[in-house]
Protein backbone atom coordinates (compact mmCIF):
# COMPACT_ATOMS: atom_id res chain seq x y z
CA UNK A 1 0.00 0.00 0.00
CA UNK A 2 1.19 3.54 -0.85
CA UNK A 3 1.20 6.18 1.84
CA UNK A 4 1.34 10.14 0.72
CA UNK A 5 3.86 11.77 3.51
CA UNK A 6 3.10 15.21 3.63
CA UNK A 7 5.88 17.77 4.95
CA UNK A 8 4.94 18.65 8.27
CA UNK A 9 6.01 14.78 8.92
CA UNK A 10 9.43 15.22 7.28
CA UNK A 11 9.64 18.90 8.82
CA UNK A 12 8.81 17.46 12.55
CA UNK A 13 11.70 14.49 11.69
CA UNK A 14 14.09 16.81 10.77
CA UNK A 15 13.36 19.42 13.63
CA UNK A 16 13.97 16.01 15.99
CA UNK A 17 10.38 15.76 17.47
CA UNK A 18 8.44 12.63 17.40
CA UNK A 19 10.87 10.23 15.31
CA UNK A 20 9.10 7.10 16.08
CA UNK A 21 6.10 8.86 13.76
CA UNK A 22 8.52 8.82 10.44
CA UNK A 23 9.56 5.21 11.18
CA UNK A 24 6.30 4.07 11.87
CA UNK A 25 5.15 4.98 8.42
CA UNK A 26 8.10 3.58 6.93
CA UNK A 27 7.61 0.36 8.19
CA UNK A 28 4.00 0.06 7.57
CA UNK A 29 3.75 0.91 4.42
CA UNK A 30 5.37 -0.80 0.92
CA UNK A 31 5.81 2.71 -0.99
CA UNK A 32 5.58 6.79 -0.22
CA UNK A 33 5.25 9.36 -2.19
CA UNK A 34 5.00 13.10 -2.07
CA UNK A 35 4.29 15.96 -4.88
CA UNK A 36 6.67 19.05 -5.70
CA UNK A 37 4.53 21.33 -3.01
CA UNK A 38 5.97 18.65 0.19
CA UNK A 39 9.52 19.06 -1.43
CA UNK A 40 9.41 22.84 -1.68
CA UNK A 41 8.29 23.09 1.84
CA UNK A 42 10.85 20.30 3.08
CA UNK A 43 13.87 22.02 1.39
CA UNK A 44 12.48 25.69 2.45
CA UNK A 45 12.26 24.20 5.78
CA UNK A 46 15.88 22.85 5.66
CA UNK A 47 17.06 26.04 4.67
CA UNK A 48 16.74 27.14 7.86
CA UNK A 49 17.36 24.24 9.84
CA UNK A 50 21.02 23.71 8.83
CA UNK A 51 22.02 27.25 9.08
CA UNK A 52 20.10 28.65 11.73
CA UNK A 53 19.13 31.51 9.72
CA UNK A 54 16.28 32.66 7.94
CA UNK A 55 15.71 31.01 3.91
CA UNK A 56 16.01 34.54 2.77
CA UNK A 57 18.71 35.88 4.25
CA UNK A 58 20.45 32.53 3.34
CA UNK A 59 19.21 33.37 -0.60
CA UNK A 60 20.35 37.27 0.12
CA UNK A 61 23.99 36.08 1.17
CA UNK A 62 24.30 33.91 -1.62
CA UNK A 63 24.67 30.44 0.15
CA UNK A 64 21.55 28.27 -1.19
CA UNK A 65 23.81 26.17 -3.24
CA UNK A 66 26.06 25.12 -0.95
CA UNK A 67 23.57 24.66 1.63
CA UNK A 68 21.29 22.42 -0.80
CA UNK A 69 24.13 20.53 -2.25
CA UNK A 70 25.33 19.75 1.44
CA UNK A 71 21.84 18.89 2.67
CA UNK A 72 20.95 15.65 3.48
CA UNK A 73 17.24 16.65 2.41
CA UNK A 74 18.26 15.89 -0.86
CA UNK A 75 19.38 12.68 -0.03
CA UNK A 76 16.09 11.81 1.84
CA UNK A 77 13.50 12.84 -1.39
CA UNK A 78 14.93 9.75 -3.03
CA UNK A 79 12.74 7.18 -1.11
CA UNK A 80 10.00 8.72 -2.05
CA UNK A 81 8.37 8.47 -5.56
CA UNK A 82 6.97 11.85 -6.69
CA UNK A 83 3.69 12.51 -7.84
CA UNK A 84 2.80 15.10 -10.96
CA UNK A 85 0.80 18.12 -10.23
CA UNK A 86 -1.38 18.61 -13.06
CA UNK A 87 -4.29 20.19 -14.75
CA UNK A 88 -6.78 17.08 -13.05
CA UNK A 89 -4.72 18.14 -9.57
CA UNK A 90 -5.22 22.31 -9.94
CA UNK A 91 -9.19 21.97 -11.15
CA UNK A 92 -9.46 19.71 -7.90
CA UNK A 93 -7.81 22.26 -5.73
CA UNK A 94 -9.63 24.78 -6.23
CA UNK A 95 -13.01 22.45 -5.40
CA UNK A 96 -11.70 21.88 -2.50
CA UNK A 97 -10.35 25.44 -1.16
CA UNK A 98 -13.72 26.66 -1.96
CA UNK A 99 -15.23 23.43 -0.19
CA UNK A 100 -13.36 23.29 2.66
CA UNK A 101 -11.66 27.23 3.15
CA UNK A 102 -8.08 24.90 3.14
CA UNK A 103 -4.95 27.20 2.08
CA UNK A 104 -3.23 26.66 -1.98
CA UNK A 105 -0.49 23.97 -0.74
CA UNK A 106 -3.03 22.01 1.60
CA UNK A 107 -5.46 21.69 -1.24
CA UNK A 108 -3.03 20.68 -4.12
CA UNK A 109 -1.82 17.85 -1.60
CA UNK A 110 -5.18 16.05 -1.18
CA UNK A 111 -6.09 16.93 -4.56
CA UNK A 112 -2.91 15.09 -5.60
CA UNK A 113 -3.95 12.46 -3.50
CA UNK A 114 -7.42 12.09 -5.23
CA UNK A 115 -6.27 12.28 -8.59
CA UNK A 116 -4.01 9.41 -8.42
CA UNK A 117 -5.44 7.35 -6.64
CA UNK A 118 -3.32 7.32 -3.16
CA UNK A 119 -5.43 6.40 0.25
CA UNK A 120 -3.71 7.51 2.94
CA UNK A 121 -1.93 10.08 3.73
CA UNK A 122 0.54 10.80 7.12
CA UNK A 123 0.38 14.36 8.44
CA UNK A 124 0.45 16.27 11.49
CA UNK A 125 -1.27 18.93 10.03
CA UNK A 126 -4.56 19.12 11.73
CA UNK A 127 -6.42 20.97 8.44
CA UNK A 128 -6.11 17.59 6.85
CA UNK A 129 -8.80 15.46 9.82
CA UNK A 130 -11.91 16.96 8.41
CA UNK A 131 -11.39 17.22 5.04
CA UNK A 132 -9.78 13.26 4.73
CA UNK A 133 -12.91 12.40 6.92
CA UNK A 134 -14.97 13.81 4.11
CA UNK A 135 -13.44 13.04 0.90
CA UNK A 136 -13.06 9.31 2.45
CA UNK A 137 -9.06 9.63 2.38
CA UNK A 138 -6.94 8.11 5.38
CA UNK A 139 -5.63 10.08 7.88
CA UNK A 140 -2.54 8.51 9.59
CA UNK A 141 -0.95 11.39 12.38
CA UNK A 142 1.15 10.90 15.44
Amino acid sequence: MKCFIDSSVIIEQLKGNNPGFFQKILNDFESYCINSIVFSEIIYHSIGFSTGKSPLTIKENKLIPSVVCEGDVLKLYKLFDILETNAKVIDQSIVLMNRYNLLPNDAIIIATCQVHKVKTIASTDKDFVIVCRKENLNLISS
